[in-house]
């Protein structure tokens, strides 16, 4: 979550465990000011983009991953179990892998596309939050 201030945005993490609204008071030189913040306990943790988002067999895919707390690392867990370890860059996790046809008998057919579904998770000390996301696949 992100606090505007004088000095520009800065960010601190809501305590896992809070629901609803959060008081956030701020002491500076200026005195002592009282934020509201509101907590969507609905709200993702996590969002996958892959890019392209409509692949074929045999290409290369990036994958994006954003998470709304500071994670440590990340990881895109492949068909037939490999973990992609996802590097940090700026406020994202990306990863590139290779569409194996292999991997053809586990996507789900979805009519004009094939959708392969690829799990995705983060991990913040003992916390580990994860994610579901699926690659449409040209047929």
């Amino acid at each position: 979550m992100w606090v505007e201030g004088r000095a520009g945005p800065f960010p601190f993490q809501v305590p896992w465990e809070a629901r609803g609204p959060l008081v956030l008071e701020v002491e500076g030189e200026g005195g002592k000011r009282a934020y509201l913040l509101s907590v969507d306990p609905t709200k993702p943790l996590l969002s996958l983009r892959f890019q392209p988002p409509r692949a074929a067999w045999g290409e290369e895919v990036e994958v994006s991953l954003e998470a709304l707390f500071p994670a440590e690392e990340a990881f895109l867990l492949l068909p037939g179990g490999r973990a992609l370890p996802l590097a940090k860059e700026g406020g994202a996790f990306r990863g590139r892998f290779r569409l194996e046809e292999a991997w053809a008998g586990q996507a789900v057919d979805l009519g004009p596309v094939l959708g392969l579904p690829l799990p995705a998770f983060a991990r913040q000390g003992e916390r580990r939050v994860e994610a579901q996301a699926r690659l449409l696949v040209a047929r």
